[in-house]
């Protein structure tokens, strides 16, 4: 996961999204012995002073909350989106905030969208105040893909830093409404097996992964019915919710599997997501 000479990359703005971005980030990145490099990227030269004093108050509020990390700050001019991700390919782990200035509350700025969908390293995108979600385990979600299977070991390694478990969950969709003509009794006859079969291969290869962490409880779940809502679902008790780029379902033309989005823009809590 960390390459511990690499920093943690924060993409700050003129929002407030961006400021709990940062305080997340700071305590990650002291919890991973990291450096710090606040990044704001400018596009609008008119507010070129407010963005520097937003900076300085910003990188002020991180070295209160987390003294011990070194924090650097940088501000250039150009495309936000694009200066982040170029930056990523030297970055351990890039956070940003769930909005930026042009989108409406509730939902996941543009820039946040690209950064996930395009940069080098993990990318975790924070929801709401940096106080929240401070407990609880490490979910990821689980789809036998090679992205899910990277996903799985971001959570070991997070759950060890942050001293707590794994909870990785496998959905299986629910095809109740899709057949309506087919007699319940067969479905739930059918959904025991399938459910029985994935439940005994998730829980092989939590035993196969975490042989490599010892220390670190991981269970699994299995669920019936959509991923992102079940995801979505198990992160509101999560301390962060972890998925892969793209999973069995994505297309090779897809930049960003249809979880991974959707859980960026539903989940309650930090969502990381892992190439």
């Amino acid at each position: 996961m960390a390459t511990p000479s690499r920093p943690v990359l924060v993409g700050v703005d003129a929002f407030p999204a961006s400021s709990e971005a940062a305080l997340w980030a700071v305590a990650e990145a002291a919890l991973r012995h990291a450096d710090m490099q606040l990044v704001v990227v400018n596009d609008d030269p008119t507010l070129e002073e407010n963005l520097r004093q937003r900076l300085q108050d910003v990188a002020g509020r991180c070295r209160e909350h987390r003294p011990q990390v070194a924090i650097s700050e940088h501000l250039c001019r150009g495309r936000p989106a694009a200066e982040l991700i170029r930056r990523s390919s030297e970055a351990q782990l890039l956070v940003t905030g769930s909005r930026g200035r042009e989108e409406p509350a509730g939902w996941l700025g543009s820039v946040s969208t690209a950064v996930a969908t395009r940069a080098y390293c993990p990318v975790t995108v924070v929801h709401g105040p940096h106080t929240e979600f401070t407990s609880g385990p490490i979910v990821v979600g689980y789809d036998d893909s090679q992205h899910s299977g990277t996903a799985l070991r971001f959570a070991l390694e997070a759950a060890i830093l942050h001293h707590t478990d794994v909870l990785a969950i496998l959905v299986l969709r629910d095809i109740r409404n899709e057949y309506p003509w087919t007699e319940q009794s067969i479905i739930d006859i059918d959904w025991k097996r399938w459910h029985d079969e994935a439940l005994a291969h998730l829980g092989r290869q939590l035993t196969e992964r975490t042989e490599d962490y010892p220390g670190v409880s991981a269970r699994a779940e299995v669920r019936r019915g959509y991923p992102i809502e079940e995801l979505a679902e198990a992160g509101s008790a999560a301390r962060m919710l972890v998925v892969g780029h793209r999973g069995t379902g994505g297309a090779p033309g897809l930049l960003l599997g249809s979880v991974a989005s959707g859980v960026l823009h539903h989940a309650p809590c930090p969502v990381t997501v892992v190439r």
